[in-house]
Formats: C-alpha cells, sequence, structure tokens
C-alpha cells in the first residue's frame, strides 16, 4: 500500500467555496478579492466536526468554526498573493520519501486505487495541504524558532499520567511448519492432511527435529528460513496487528496457539491459511512496560520512551504551527473586511 507521508492538516484547515450564491452567506471576507462563505459550506463543516466527536457543537463551538472557516480564506488569499503553488512533482516527493523504490506511475495507479477516483481529483486536497506547510514555512522564515526537545521531566510525566496506553498484552512468539491449503495447495484436502500428519510423526518419533522439517517441508518461504519464527503474536485482536491475524488465520487457530505450553508441539491445527504444526518458543505475560522496553518485543527500537517524544514532539511542532497561524491571522484580519452573518448559522 503507498503511504501518503504527507503531513496531516489541522482539521479548521478546509476549504471555503468561493462564489457560491446557491445558498445563504454566513460570511463575507474581502481580502485582496471577495469571498462568500456560504451555508451550506458552514454546515457541512459543522456536520463533519459532529460526525467525528459524536457530539453536537454548541453556539460558541459553531462560531468558532465560522471564525476557522474565515481564517482559512484569509490564508487561502495570501497564499495566493506570496504565489504559492503545489504542483505534481511537489505531491510525488511525499510519496517517493514513504515509498522507496516505488515508480511515479506505480504511485499514481496506487493512489488512484486507494481513491477510487483519477490522480487529478485525488491530488486537490493533497496540493491544498502542501500549500498551506509552503505558507507555514514562509510565515515562519523571520520568527524564532521553537524547540520541539522533549525534557526528562515531561516524559516521565507523559509516562506516569497514561500509563493505560502502555499495557503489553500477552505475546507468544510462534515456530510453524505450514502447508498450503488455500492459495497454492499441493494436491486435495486429504493429500495435504497426510504430509501434515507424517511431518508430525517424524517429529513426535524423534526421526526428524521441528527445525529440520520447518527449513525442509514448510511452504511458508519466509518463515521456513529461520526454523519456521512466525515472530510474536500478541493475544490483543482488537488491536491492528490482532485483526490483521484473525483476518490471516482466524481467532480459533489463535486461540488454539495461546493454550499451548512454551516449547510444546501441537497437534495438526487448521487456519484458514492452511495447516500448521506449531511450537511455542516463548511466552510475555501482560505488564506495564518500562520506559527503555521496546514497544514491540524482539526489537530494538523504538523505545516506550521513544514513542513517548515522539508525540511529545508532534505535540509542540502542532502548538507552534497553531500559534504562527494564530498571529498570521490577527495580521490579515486587520487588514481585511470581513463581514459575519451570524443569523444564517
Amino acid at each position: 500500500m503507498i503511504k501518503t507521508g504527507l503531513l496531516v492538516v489541522f482539521a479548521w484547515v478546509t476549504v471555503a467555496l468561493s462564489g457560491q450564491t446557491l445558498d445563504q452567506a454566513v460570511a463575507k471576507v474581502s481580502l485582496y478579492k471577495t469571498v462568500v462563505i456560504t451555508q451550506k459550506v458552514f454546515r457541512e463543516q459543522v456536520s463533519a466536526l459532529e460526525a467525528n466527536s459524536k457530539t453536537t457543537l454548541a453556539p460558541a463551538d459553531r462560531l468558532k468554526v465560522l471564525d476557522s472557516l474565515v481564517l482559512n480564506e484569509l490564508i487561502n488569499q495570501d497564499s495566493e498573493k506570496m504565489g504559492l503553488k503545489a504542483s505534481d512533482d511537489d505531491v510525488l516527493s511525499q510519496f517517493r520519501t514513504s515509498n522507496p523504490g516505488a515508480t511515479d506511475a506505480q504511485i499514481k495507479q496506487a493512489l488512484e486505487q486507494q481513491a477510487g477516483v483519477t490522480w487529478e481529483k485525488a491530488v486537490v486536497t493533497l496540493k491544498k495541504q502542501v500549500v498551506f506547510m509552503k505558507y507555514l514555512a514562509n510565515i515562519s522564515k523571520d520568527q524564532p524558532q521553537t524547540s520541539l526537545d522533549a525534557t526528562p521531566k515531561e516524559i516521565s510525566d507523559f509516562y506516569e499520567s497514561n500509563k493505560a496506553l502502555f499495557v503489553s498484552p500477552d505475546y507468544i512468539r510462534v515456530s510453524h511448519i505450514f502447508f498450503d491449503t488455500n492459495v497454492n495447495p499441493k494436491g486435495n484436502l486429504n493429500e495435504i492432511r497426510k504430509r501434515a500428519d507424517e511431518a508430525l510423526a517424524k517429529i513426535t518419533s524423534n526421526q526428524s527435529t521441528f527445525e529440520e522439517l520447518a527449513n525442509t517441508v514448510s511452504e511458508d518461504v519466509g518463515t521456513a528460513k529461520v526454523n519456521g519464527d512466525m515472530g510474536y503474536i500478541p493475544r490483543a485482536v482488537e488491536s491492528t496487528l490482532g485483526q490483521q491475524l484473525v483476518k490471516l488465520f482466524g481467532v480459533d487457530f489463535l486461540n488454539n496457539l495461546f493454550a499451548l505450553k512454551k516449547g510444546e508441539v501441537s497437534k495438526v491445527l487448521t487456519s484458514t491459511a492452511g495447516l500448521h504444526i506449531v511450537r511455542i518458543t516463548q511466552r510475555i505475560d501482560q505488564h506495564f512496560q518500562t520506559l527503555d522496553e521496546p514497544v514491540y518485543p524482539g526489537a530494538k527500537t523504538p523505545t516506550v520512551k521513544d514513542s513517548i517524544v515522539k508525540v511529545l514532539q508532534q505535540r509542540k511542532a502542532a502548538a507552534y504551527q497553531q500559534q504562527l497561524i494564530s498571529a498570521a491571522g490577527e495580521e490579515l484580519k486587520k487588514k481585511a473586511k470581513i463581514e459575519l452573518f451570524k443569523q444564517n448559522m
């Protein structure tokens, strides 16, 4: 899947449709040109925010939405005055960074497939985001830079206040010998089952080791190279990884895995992918993670501390950007003529 790699602009950065007269105006903004923010645009923005928050916006919050639309239009006009534009190459450069090795044609095709529209339509919003980031860069040139470093106290305070975020679920490390019954089966189900039973019999009779058969008869090419090691599996079906595993193997198969003891070789198990002979090589019980512990078992980075630092840096960057936009907005409002029609909100 192609990753966008683009910074997500604040929720309030939406585009007011200019020159619309199809419904009543809620605001009229004149900086370098006159643009009407319509009732339709305003209410669509309110509805989107209410759907996202699952609450009804209070009158004061609805007024903030209108103010954000006005501010956004001022920024649009100021960006246009500065000559800020976004090209296809600006958008592609973001994708290239997060998808090394992919050609521009592959990136365009993947985006079209994901968005369900043509490249030209898919990049409209992305180009507006690029212009916005260029605008931020422009107005920050003469401003004092803010530090995004996270202090030890900030890290510690975040950790202590959000410990529920750092509960690691039960994990098992699983090795398997796999027989495909789904994608590219070698024979009918009875024939595949017979091969699996024969492999298990060799292990239980000590004719062959688990590792030998994982290397020689397993049909999972990737894990066969590492003695059948599938890595760590969490007991957390609600997580993103858990949902992926459920889709790949099925809930019953995963439950059977967690019923095994460390070192135990399973009977022949059935998943939605095929047949497996499984051995659990490690079990990690649910626990609170320490700051220096990897977020995922078996990985050296990122640690819990690394993840906290990233969150704190993102918050500081967002706060700094908000500060820049607010200051720029106040200056633009002084130059602009703004009319609000609150009765039409």
